[in-house]
Parts: structure tokens; C-alpha cells; sequence
């Protein structure tokens, strides 16, 4: 597990997507331990990111896991997606529901000092 994203579901209940990276050559026994991983930790879906496009082995492993109905709605997301670098920096990115609520901004706070600083003073 190399990272973790959380939404919240139509009725208000927090969950968790597994992040996996691989930046060398993965196999279809990689998409099978992430799948293992998701029922162990219990969570709803996956995304295995990587350096090189998947085999059609590992397509086929991640799509037999199938799709996961998000509750109180009727939208579904595949359970577990593969998207390579070139994908994120295509524009391509995982079909995920909305994780924005998750983390909230905090309110800008200025120090006194910052307050009436100018940009001559730098």
C-alpha cells in the first residue's frame, strides 16, 4: 500500500481507496495481491498505478473483480483500475466518486509580521 484516498458514500459513511505504485515491471500476480489486499483492509475499490501500460492479463484480473455500487446511489466504480503515468499526465485519471470532502482547507492565518509586510521589503 502506498497511499490511501477517502470519500464519504451517499449515506454519509467514510471509505478508503488502496493506492499501489509499481515503477518497474509488474505481472498479473501483482493485480491479484492488490485485489487480496482491498478484502483484507476492507476497502471498496483499488487503483494500481504504473510506469507501464498493463498486460491484457492484468486487465482481464482487475475487470473479474468487478464493480462496486456506491450505497444510496445507484453510480458504480470498478473495484480495482490500472493507469499508468503517461494516463495521469494525458489527463486520463481513475473513475473515482467525489473525494474533495474528505479534507477540508484550513482558514488562512497571517502572522503579524506577514501582515504589513510589502514586497520591497523582501
Amino acid at each position: 500500500m502506498d497511499g490511501f484516498l477517502y470519500f464519504k458514500d451517499l449515506e454519509k459513511e467514510f471509505h478508503r481507496i488502496i493506492i499501489e505504485v509499481k515503477g518497474g515491471g509488474y505481472h498479473p500476480k501483482d493485480v491479484r495481491a492488490l485485489a487480496q489486499v482491498l478484502k483484507r483492509e476492507k476497502a471498496p475499490m483499488g487503483i494500481l498505478v504504473a510506469l507501464k501500460p498493463p498486460t491484457k492479463g492484468m486487465i482481464t484480473e482487475a475487470a473479474e473483480l468487478g464493480k462496486w455500487k456506491m450505497p444510496g446511489g445507484r453510480k458504480s466504480y470498478p473495484v480495482l483500475q490500472i493507469v499508468t503515468i503517461e494516463d495521469i499526465f494525458a489527463g486520463k485519471m481513475p473513475e473515482l466518486p467525489d473525494t474533495s470532502d474528505t479534507l477540508k482547507r484550513a482558514k488562512r492565518e497571517l502572522r503579524d509580521k506577514e501582515k504589513n509586510l510589502r514586497f520591497d521589503d523582501i
